[in-house]
């Protein structure tokens, strides 16, 4: 069959549409979203990047002055806790000293062991704050005279001295260190409760800066999407709008090549029946004008050949000659009127067209050859007899100028719904075969098919030989075309 290779113009196109795609992939993806689409993203994205670092900042301060709120709480509590339990020694410490009872001693050691606690637990606390080491350093003084004072008195008792201890009692010194105490408590207190509204002042502060912040990182971020999602919905619309333009374009488009394609199969389907028609035309007034020429100078020869008498050798053998000459144009005559319009076709029908057809060819050109075709074809219109012996025609011309083949084999089928044809050879097969790209002899072949309805496949791979299927329908054959040739229809 023909063999197929890819023109420099199929190259050059096909080189210079594939770099514009090549040229588009290495473009970086932002370059493609718009500039506003850009700068909300960065904008919004530098927002949240500042809303998490003041959230962060936040969370810091609050822990921080949470622990700070902790400590003074725990203070408060501290001393709270330390009145209370040297109230409760200095209690015991009178029950002691009234009843001589050492079960008060218990008691009285306790609450000392417990206020000590409270103390350390207090200046670990509170005690290293500049604002209030002054004050925790004179309420532990207090303390600690209180203590000695409840000790000294407890000590002498237990000794026996118990006029010395009535005396210590009674010059109120106790009551002057508790006093001074309760002072001191109530003023360290008082700045502890200071400290503390101030810290929940400056709480209460962040948080609500905090919630300005979120308030108007929401707004903004609410803008920039409401920008972002207006920008978003406009290139929707835009790009459906221009997909709808591409659509109905390319509907248009599609409908002209459609229509443009209908005329120039039309156009083509009329030059091939002209062709046919100027053939068969061809051929008739060939057989009529130039056979009547031919015939009639045969017999002058003839007569002049029985004329003669042989005594002029020189003139017999022109003679012979000139018999020779018209009897090799009669022949050439009749192979040009059977290459144009093979008088088998019109006379006897496809059948015996075809099998003198493919044998004559065959036996050429040294090829092998089957054929398998119905002895009888009269039920087929002429236009599906002409295409179906044009189409066994051209493939046979391929077949034997390309595809250096041994054997070939011709096989035509009818059935209910049509037509099948298969040729097909044991050839080298098409090179860089592509079925999109036919030849102009391939691509006339399956028109004449389409022409008519029908369909034409070609199989054919490196080696493997080709082979050619063509299916024509039978509505499509029995509709007679008004195109169809003339001399199919004087057949």
């Amino acid at each position: 069959m023909a063999d197929q290779t890819p023109t420099a113009e199929e190259t050059t196109a096909t080189g210079t549409g594939q770099a514009p795609a090549r040229r588009l992939g290495l473009l970086p993806w932002f370059r493609t979203v718009p500039p506003t689409v850009v700068l909300i993203l960065v904008m919004t994205a530098a927002i949240s990047v500042l809303v998490f670092a003041v959230s962060e900042y936040a969370f810091n301060e609050i822990g921080s002055q949470r622990q700070e709120a902790m400590k003074i709480r725990n203070a408060e509590r501290d001393l709270h806790l330390i009145g209370y339990e040297l109230a409760v020694a200095e209690s015991a410490q009178r029950g002691y000293l009234l009843t001589w009872d050492p079960r008060y001693l218990a008691p009285y050691q306790e609450a000392i062991e417990t206020a000590r606690a409270a103390q350390a637990q207090m200046v670990a606390g509170i005690g290293n704050n500049p604002r209030y080491a002054g004050e925790v350093l004179a309420v532990t003084e207090l303390i600690q005279k209180k203590v000695d004072d409840l000790n000294v008195i407890v000590h002498l008792s237990k000794d026996g001295r118990m006029e010395e201890a009535v005396q210590l009692v009674r010059a109120d010194q106790g009551i002057s260190l508790m006093e001074a105490f309760m002072q001191r408590k109530v003023k360290l207190q008082a700045l502890l409760r200071a400290d503390g509204d101030t810290r929940v002042t400056a709480l209460t502060h962040l948080f609500q800066q905090q919630r300005v912040a979120v308030g108007i990182t929401v707004a903004l971020n609410l803008i920039f999407l409401a920008v972002l999602g207006a920008r978003t919905i406009q290139q929707f619309h835009e790009r459906e709008r221009g997909r709808y333009t591409a659509q109905i374009q390319a509907t248009e488009l599609e409908q002209t090549v459609r229509e443009r394609t209908d005329e120039l199969a039309a156009l083509s389907t009329y030059l091939q029946n002209q062709t046919e028609q100027e053939k068969a035309k061809l051929a008739r007034d060939l057989h009529d004008e130039f056979g009547a020429l031919l015939t009639s100078a045969m017999v002058d020869v003839a007569w002049l050949q029985g004329r003669n008498t042989g005594e002029d050798q020189q003139r017999t053998m022109r003679l012979q000659r000139l018999g020779e000459v018209l009897h090799e144009a009669v022949q050439l005559k009749r192979r040009v009127i059977e290459s144009l319009r093979p008088s088998l076709l019109d006379h006897l029908g496809l059948a015996p067209a075809l099998k003198w057809y493919v044998q004559e060819t065959c036996s050429t050109a040294g090829i092998e050859h089957d054929i398998d075709v119905p002895d009888e074809t009269t039920g087929m219109p002429a236009d599906v007899s002409t295409t179906i012996y044009r189409i066994v025609q051209e493939a046979l011309n391929n077949t034997v100028k390309y595809a250096k083949a041994r054997r070939v084999r011709v096989e035509l089928e009818e059935g209910s719904s049509g037509w099948s044809l298969v040729v097909q050879d044991d050839g080298i097969g098409i090179r860089n075969f592509e079925p999109g790209h036919l030849s102009h002899g391939l691509a006339g072949m399956r028109h004449r098919a389409q022409a008519l309805g029908g369909t034409l496949a070609i199989h054919s791979a490196p080696g493997a030989g080709t082979r050619i299927v063509v299916a024509i329908p039978q509505p499509a054959a029995n509709a007679s075309s008004a195109d169809a040739p003339q001399a199919a229809r004087e057949a």
